[in-house]
């Protein structure tokens, strides 16, 4: 039987840019809405070479077009610090300003630019010359590289990818690569702790890995 003092914990390493780690976010979100189990949410914003080719492939971005991949990298790493930096207000703000921000760009077509950063901020009440002080300061800069180690040491090199630990039922963490649908999640969390060696085994869950 499920107590509150069971804990979910998720660390999910998105590229902002990416409209898959966009859904991503709202999918744990609404999972998190069903447990009974404490469920803690770690967003960490990966962007190295590696992960970055992933996302202009599957995108099917040219990279050939050397002037629109430095454009986006450098974009995409602006926008890692924006979000560190609005979570320095508070996890929860952070993340509501990431999820504005991201609907702006994948939902409104919005482009990436100051102008909508400062209003996405306005309108999630961030404290916007705090916000502006903390992005240019090197202690964010030092976060996000904080956040690329922690990805390393979880053998995380694409985006989405969700690690998850539950004590209570697993000794290690599960890791789960692309992208994790709210059913994923409803059925991995149905699964016995013995079963889950047959389950990998079997190849029913084909991005779980385990994480000795």
């Amino acid at each position: 039987m499920l107590t509150t003092n069971q804990v979910i914990e998720f660390y999910l390493f998105i590229n902002p840019m990416d409209k898959d780690s966009f859904e991503n976010i709202q999918n744990i979100l609404t999972f998190t809405k069903t447990r009974q189990e404490k469920v803690k949410l770690h967003i960490l914003p990966l962007l190295n070479l590696p992960s970055f080719n992933h996302f202009m492939y599957k995108n099917n971005l040219s990279e050939k077009d050397l002037d629109m991949r430095n454009q986006l990298f450098s974009q995409t790493y602006d926008m890692c610090l924006t979000f560190i930096a609005a979570s320095m207000q508070g996890k929860k703000k952070g993340r509501n300003f990431l999820l504005h921000l991201q609907e702006a760009l994948f939902d409104q077509n919005r482009s990436y630019s100051e102008q909508l950063i400062l209003e996405i901020a306005d309108q999630t009440k961030v404290d916007i010359p705090m916000f502006i002080e903390d992005k240019a300061s090197d202690f964010v800069k030092a976060t996000f590289s904080s956040d690329q180690k922690v990805a390393r040491e979880m053998n995380v090199e694409t985006t989405p990818s969700c690690v998850m630990f539950n004590d209570s039922m697993y000794e290690y963490g599960l890791l789960l690569e692309n992208k994790v649908s709210y059913s994923l999640l409803n059925n991995l969390y149905s699964i016995a702790p013995n079963q889950l060696d047959t389950v990998i085994e079997k190849n029913i869950f084909p991005t779980l890995r385990v994480l000795n």
